[in-house]
């Protein structure tokens, strides 16, 4: 199993290297749009609204609509967007669990070292 994230945790002087993995495996089924005269799959097609013909995906940028208007947002705005990355997580305070809302529990996760199969 591929971990997620790969860092430390650090408390006061002490660095502990840690990498963190999905404890559950989720399955799903995925189902494929067929065209039921004849089973033959059916593509995602990009039509522009405006000249009516299929667009390829080079020509697609993402934006969004303010006051009327489409902005377009490069990829440099979403790099400058995600900010300063770090791998450590400093713990600065502690509380005790039922401080915590239950909603933070949906997924759990297990650091290495240790194994659920």
């Amino acid at each position: 199993m591929r971990y997620l994230w790969k860092g430390t945790i650090s408390f006061g002087l002490i660095n502990i290297p840690i990498g963190l993995y999905p404890a559950s495996v989720e399955h799903e089924l995925k189902f494929t749009l067929l065209h039921k005269k004849d089973l033959s799959e059916v593509r995602y097609a990009r039509i522009c609204k405006e000249e009516e013909r299929e667009i390829p995906y080079q020509e697609i940028v993402k934006g969004f609509k303010k006051n009327g208007h489409f902005r377009v947002i490069t990829e440099e705005d979403f790099k400058k967007a995600e900010g300063e990355k770090s791998r450590i997580i400093e713990i600065v305070n502690f509380c005790d669990a039922s401080e915590i809302n239950s909603i933070y529990y949906v997924r759990p996760y297990f650091k290495s070292g240790q194994g659920c199969c």
